[in-house]
């Protein structure tokens, strides 16, 4: 049934379904698959999904090739940037009591702490265009022998800390 409708408005019913009913329907037909794999749009929904996002751009300011192709410019820059250490960081390895505890990268920031302050670094990141921060939580403001788990959500300028209270049920 699909593929006797013009090629635009099969890929435009495509369009509407999840990336694993898409990749089913490959299946009905040969020409149902080289609509798939030949379509831009489907091509930049499969390679959105892969790398986690969602176009957001309403309505879109930037044609479908040109969007794809900033995606794959993104995507290859995690793999090609070169590795450096950010000055912080070196000294910490460097001298492992320079800093007292870590925690788990959380929402592009590194957790750690230093003279008994929170602190959260976000790296630079030029390639990105991510400006390098640092943010200090001092005491009385976060006591941090208490923080358990760290959770930050920079766009909606989030900082979660949970605390480990014992004999406390879930």
């Amino acid at each position: 049934m699909l593929c006797g409708l013009p090629e635009e408005l099969q890929i435009e019913i495509l369009l509407l379904l999840n990336i694993g009913d898409i990749v089913s329907c490959k299946t009905v037909c040969r020409q149902t698959c080289a609509t798939i794999d030949h379509s831009i749009v489907l091509r930049y929904k499969f390679e959105l999904r892969a790398a986690g996002m969602v176009d957001t751009s309403r309505p879109p300011s930037l044609p479908i090739s040109e969007r794809l192709r900033k995606l794959r410019a993104y995507e290859e820059s995690w793999f090609s940037a070169p590795m450096t250490f950010h000055p912080l960081l070196r000294a910490a390895v460097n001298d492992p009591g320079h800093c007292q505890d870590w925690w788990v990268p959380t929402g592009g920031t590194i957790p750690y702490t230093l003279g008994g302050a929170l602190q959260l670094f976000r790296p630079l990141s030029a390639s990105r265009g991510i400006q390098g921060k640092n943010w200090s939580f001092p005491p009385p403001l976060v006591e941090v022998e208490d923080v358990a788990a760290i959770c930050v959500d920079l766009a909606q300028d989030l900082l979660v800390l949970s605390k480990w209270v014992e004999g406390q049920d879930g």
